[in-house]
């Protein structure tokens, strides 16, 4: 496919523009010295701003539309003294001030960028941010992936773009989970605002299913929880994230229930954590009256959580601790209690 001259472009939109302002006021409008200054501007502009690598066409058209610049400065400022004046001015004064407000933008966007690749925890991508910035586009892509588990992999593209101010901001934010076990299954999201940061690892939480808590950082602004869509799509086929704004109470989820490794202050605050990243915390459980490894994950759409086995099978909550007592067990149980054993908590990540 043929690549689109950039010249011909902009000439023919200068063109266009002419004929629009001769409908509407004379036929003489090109010759008028207001629209010539106009156009000898469009002219600068359309030459600085064609970058990159030229075709030979478009050196072409370079050369001639630099041509007609220099007859319309002669017809603009017959004086030979008064274009040489106007040539010092913008060398002298207002370039160095232009420098001065592009360095000022730069760094602004460099800030902007890193904190928001700190905050994802991709800081990795800050010296590629740098790059994509200084070639002067109005947005740019950063691709990536991490490896996560067991041939698990976690790959991501964070779209920025200028806004009116001239400040890159997070655009899009796409995640996708690869098994390298199931090549044929490829999951991915959309976050639904590019306010809505996620690293990697909290990624892949949420492609997995489970639910992921992000904080109000705004006065004003709520708590809320993200989880997967696996019914709903937008039309690229990535997955949609839910928003759950309810007043999810995990700590009393919880509670609720009669176990006492999910109940022990102790360990209950860094279970919430790992919780909130979306993880799932294993313990050991009774079902049916059975020792089992079991795992509890946040459920903030149903205002609970959800157990689960080894083979990630939903439990009943009902079954935990049920089971027939032996004769044994009722003996100990009139004797003194004995010291609680201290347990460990143990975070599954997968």
């Amino acid at each position: 496919m043929e690549k689109e001259n950039r010249f011909e472009a902009g000439l023919k939109a200068i063109k266009d523009r002419e004929q629009r302002f001769a409908t509407l006021f004379s036929s003489h409008t090109a010759n008028n010295r207001i629209y010539k200054q106009e156009r000898l501007q469009e002219y600068t502009s359309l030459v600085n701003n064609t970058k990159g690598k030229l075709s030979v066409d478009e050196r072409l058209y370079k050369r001639l539309v630099n041509a007609e610049r220099r007859k319309l400065l002669r017809e603009l400022y017959p004086s030979a003294i008064v274009r040489l004046l106007r040539s010092f001015v913008k060398l002298v004064v207002l370039t160095p001030v232009k420098a001065g407000v592009d360095f000022v933008k730069a760094t602004q966007n460099h800030s902007h960028v890193n904190d928001f690749l700190k905050k994802a925890n991709l800081e990795i991508l800050t010296p590629l941010a740098d790059l994509k910035m200084k070639q002067g586009k109005d947005e740019f892509n950063l691709n990536g992936s991490q490896f996560i588990e067991n041939g698990k992999i976690v790959s991501y593209s964070i779209n920025f773009k200028k806004d009116n101010s001239g400040i890159f901001q997070p655009n899009n934010y796409i995640a996708s989970l690869t098994d390298q076990a199931k090549p044929d299954q490829h999951i991915k999201i959309s976050m639904p605002s590019e306010e809505m940061v996620l690293d990697p690892r909290k990624a892949f939480n949420l492609l997995a299913g489970r639910a992921v808590f992000l904080p109000a950082e705004k006065k004003g602004q709520q708590d809320i929880w993200l989880q997967m869509d696996f019914n709903d799509k937008d039309a690229q086929g990535n997955h949609r994230v839910k928003q759950i704004n309810t007043g999810y109470d995990l700590a009393g989820a919880l509670n609720t229930h009669n176990v006492k490794e999910l109940t022990n202050p102790l360990l209950q605050h860094e279970q919430i954590k790992q919780l909130h990243n979306g993880e799932k915390v294993q313990f050991d459980g009774m079902v049916n009256g059975i020792k089992q490894k079991l795992f509890v994950q946040a459920a903030p759409g149903k205002q609970g959580v959800e157990f689960l086995n080894v083979n990630s099978e939903k439990i009943n909550p009902e079954m935990l601790g049920k089971g027939k007592k032996s004769n044994k067990a009722k003996e100990v149980s009139l004797k003194e209690e004995p010291k609680a054993k201290r347990t460990t908590l143990k975070v599954h990540r997968g």
